[in-house]
């Protein structure tokens, strides 16, 4: 596969936008439209790129509701404030894991992508070639 520099550099950014929320959302949907038919190479960073930061979402969103919840019922029980607080905490840790997880995904992708390699996420990268093609 003879990959040219523009496409090295758009799979590589596919990748970085996923730091950047909603405008790397938008940058990654633009991507995945304009490139669906022109490059392959670019499709397919853009479309795993638009998978992980879909999952990482996701993940921040169960987790925020689940322990929002959670906290929330126990402020009405004035006893259980420490369970309360210990669950506020174990929801900061959650997050700051999947935060880290994902910069660390998006590190190791972003310089296959500048490389010229074809890359996958582990876990959702075949679910999401399987749903580009």
């Amino acid at each position: 596969m003879n990959v040219t520099q523009e496409e090295k550099m758009l799979g590589g950014l596919a990748h970085v936008a996923v730091l950047f929320n909603l405008i790397g959302v938008a940058f990654l949907a633009v991507l995945t439209l304009a490139y669906r038919q022109k490059s392959r190479y670019v499709f397919e960073h853009a479309a795993q790129g638009l998978g992980l930061w879909l999952t990482g979402w996701a993940l921040k969103l169960v987790i925020g509701a689940v322990f929002g919840t959670a906290s929330f019922a126990m402020v009405f029980n004035p006893f259980m404030w420490r369970e309360a607080l210990g669950g506020f905490f174990l929801a900061v840790l959650l997050l700051m894991a999947v935060g880290i997880t994902i910069l660390v995904l998006v590190i190791i992708a972003a310089v296959k992508g500048f490389s010229g390699q074809p890359h996958r996420y582990p876990i959702i990268g075949d679910f999401v070639a399987s749903l580009s093609k």
